[in-house]
């Protein structure tokens, strides 16, 4: 991925991820703060290994999911503890992404994702959401030639 693709802006890229999402985004603002980021220091390809991890996070949740309610599962501990060392890779990354960004935007993120209390928890799930719609926008540019 290349961060001089035909998009003009992070704007642009945003308004084309926001209006082909399957969804009302949860945390908006955030995720436009994360993609003007990427554009700004040319970090997009992390910000799209991130959307990555995300996605397969929430597959991994899927599974672990169905796991648990199928007794011919035989390793739903296995998978539970793999997906937990996966969150762990992936808040450390989005914490070293958003590591030069403002200060009030770093706290704000560091506050509601990365802290290790139960809302941030819960925020930093939904996020994953998020960032899995961003990885679906990527996978759509990149089919359709313009990323």
């Amino acid at each position: 991925m290349e961060t001089h693709n035909t998009l003009d802006s992070a704007k642009e890229f945003f308004n084309g991820f926001e209006e082909n999402s399957g969804r009302v985004l949860l945390f908006r603002e955030e995720m436009l703060a994360l993609v003007e980021h990427g554009y700004v220091k040319h970090t997009l390809e992390t910000l799209h290994d991130i959307a990555f991890s995300a996605k397969s996070i929430n597959g991994m949740k899927r599974a672990v999911q169905n796991a648990v309610t199928n007794p011919e599962v035989k390793n739903a501990d296995a998978m539970k503890k793999d997906m937990s060392l996966e969150i762990g890779k992936l808040m450390e990354r989005l914490r070293a992404f958003v590591a030069d960004t403002g200060e009030a935007f770093r706290m704000h993120f560091t506050s509601s994702f990365l802290e290790m209390n139960p809302q941030s928890f819960i925020n930093l799930t939904n996020l994953l959401s998020d960032l899995e719609e961003l990885k679906i926008y990527f996978n759509r540019l990149r089919q359709a030639g313009r990323e």
